[in-house]
């Protein structure tokens, strides 16, 4: 190798300093390789024999943890060594490795919200937030961490109009220019944004919104992509992203897959955390790498997407669709009813393996499922299951609301015989169930009908009754509701509620059975 030791030796040295972790091949110290010059070895180690000491040479990973370690191994050396020229590279090494960690210090940025103008507000400034939270704003913890010491600036303007005023960030010199000639203030740098992913693995984008129903406070900015996209779909403006934070804990590669490392306690995570808007688990029995993928954890599987953030509820990874629970992020298993908020926004059957991936575009047992993975040739049973369902969102998950809802919502029809024949393949029962649900017309049966499955989707034991009722003249064909509450049994009777006006309402709800206002007959 040609050329001057010390002048590639400050080559070197300046390729170091400009390392970023996320640079896999520029971000090592030599453990093995070595330099010849003029017949003398040059290596990490320092020996006998040179007065020059190792710098850092692009031959493979380096991390947080190789540069604490190598930043302590270099002062304990620069403690013990005596040569002056030695202990002045020993101290520029240490002061390049020391370069390096400042990349990666950070400082919390927090997230405010004012509930009387519903601006939200970000500062690094704690006693700014003890100020506002004081005079009754909301805190809402630390909303990003930002990079002390590198990265472009945050601007912070205000604007003093309007009954409240606000707050405006932006890293676009262009967009502070214009704000600032319209008549904003301009308050200076707010904080610093990292750099690019592409450029740092160890930066996560602050997502930003526009509300264009509001005419000022209308921006928010977020590290939660959930929560950016739930606010897109409620109608703000998805405006991309505002600028770059730091994770919170910084990312390392291992062996095909990453850690993630806590300079504060200077260790690897391990277990279950949640940081950065998301749920993660780093596994003890792998090296505390990242779950990412489909994963098994204490024998229930759960999805982690490619950042190793746990996903919950419907899913689409790797062009497959999961389903899992929106709560734990536990995967949905079997063959699984899903609520709205699972799926479509109604409710679904799918068929679901052990990693809750769903079953799509074929049949299983006689089942058909769509591309979605929804279940399409639906029994009687399942169809009458979801209509009693929506029915109950929509009216109250209470027997007394679902008593008047069949009252008020099914309009008397009838029929020619009353105690007609069921639809084919189907029994009465379903029968009458569905033309109360899907048509919402029906007789004395199909009142009764409606109402025992609403009793039945409410988790009470509940029946339709056919038989007949007296009446001043003998008896008259009827039908009503068995059900038992708390071991008793009880009749209720909406089509007699909604037909025969002004009948107490307590005359045909909830009547212990042997002491009814009228007198009931089963067939």
């Amino acid at each position: 190798m040609k050329g001057s030791l010390k002048a590639r030796k400050a080559l070197l040295a300046l390729a170091a300093a400009s390392m970023t972790l996320s640079n896999a091949t520029a971000a090592a110290f030599a453990m093995e390789e070595s330099f010849e010059e003029e017949g003398t070895v040059v290596s990490f180690q320092a020996n006998e024999t040179t007065d020059e000491v190792s710098v850092p040479v692009a031959v493979g990973e380096s991390t947080i943890k190789d540069i604490q370690a190598s930043l302590t191994e270099q002062k304990d050396r620069l403690a013990k060594e005596t040569n002056a020229a030695m202990k002045e590279q020993i101290q520029d090494y240490i002061d390049q490795l020391e370069t390096q960690l400042k990349r990666y210090e950070m400082v919390p940025m927090y997230r405010l919200y004012n509930p009387n103008s519903g601006e939200h507000f970000y500062t690094k400034d704690t006693t700014e937030r003890q100020n506002l939270i004081g005079i009754g704003w909301k805190d809402e913890s630390v909303g990003w961490y930002a990079p002390v010491n590198i990265g472009d600036p945050v601007y912070r303007l205000y604007n003093g109009k309007g009954r409240t005023g606000e707050h405006h960030y932006t890293r676009n010199k262009e967009e502070r220019d214009k704000l600032i000639a319209a008549g904003w203030t301009d308050e200076g740098i707010g904080w610093n944004s990292m750099y690019a992913p592409n450029e740092d693995v160890n930066s996560q984008p602050v997502y930003r919104q526009y509300n264009p129903n509001e005419y000022a406070n209308n921006h928010n900015y977020t590290t939660s992509k959930t929560e950016n996209d739930t606010l897109v779909k409620l109608g703000w403006k998805e405006e991309g992203i505002g600028w770059y934070g730091l994770i919170r804990y910084l990312k390392q590669p291992v062996d095909g897959g990453f850690t993630y490392f806590d300079q504060e306690d200077n260790k690897t995570l391990a277990g279950w955390n949640s940081f950065d808007a998301a749920t993660f688990y780093m596994d003890p029995n792998n090296a505390n790498k990242c779950a990412t993928g489909s994963y098994q954890i204490d024998g229930k599987y759960y999805l982690f997407n490619d950042e190793g953030h746990l996903q919950r509820g419907n899913v689409e990874y790797q062009g497959e669709r999961y389903f899992l629970d929106a709560g734990t992020g536990e995967a949905l298993t079997g063959f699984t009813l899903l609520e709205p908020s699972q799926a479509d926004g109604h409710y679904r059957y799918v068929y679901l393996d052990d990693t809750g991936k769903a079953v799509r575009n074929q049949s299983v047992n006689g089942m058909e499922f769509d591309g979605s993975g929804y279940k399409t040739n639906l029994t009687p049973d399942e169809a009458i299951q979801i209509e009693a369902l929506e029915v109950l969102d929509s009216c109250g998950h209470d027997l007394g609301a679902a008593f008047d809802w069949t009252a008020k919502n099914i309009a008397y029809k009838h029929y020619n015989p009353e105690y007609f024949a069921a639809n084919p393949g189907m029994s009465r029962e379903q029968t009458y169930a569905l033309v109360g649900f899907q048509q919402r017309v029906g007789n004395m049966y199909v009142y009764a009908q409606v109402y025992a499955e609403l009793a039945k989707a409410l988790g009470y034991q509940a029946k339709m009754v056919p038989g007949y009722i007296k009446t001043t003249s003998g008896k008259a064909e009827h039908a009503w509701v068995e059900i038992v509450v708390d071991g008793k049994k009880y009749i209720c009777d909406p089509e007699m509620y909604a037909k025969a006006d002004g009948f107490p309402r307590n005359y045909c709800y909830m009547q212990p059975a042997d002491k009814t206002t009228f007198v009931y007959n089963p067939e």
